[in-house]
């Protein structure tokens, strides 16, 4: 029965520690998403700057 409880014990020691480590992945994968979008922002803003740049020059 001892046996049993260590196994049962170790068994759960492992779930917890994977548990943890997928975490670390969905918190690590959430950071490069939010990096992620920042970046297509910035991109996106500089586009529109551009574009409103070559409207104006092409209208001279």
């Amino acid at each position: 029965m001892l046996q049993a409880s260590a196994d049962q014990r170790e068994r759960l020691t492992m779930s917890v520690e994977r548990l943890n480590q997928s975490s670390d992945r969905i918190r690590e994968s959430h950071r490069t998403v939010l990096e992620t979008e920042e970046l297509g922002i910035s991109i996106i803003q500089d586009l529109h700057q551009q574009r409103e740049t070559l409207l104006s020059s092409h209208k001279r």
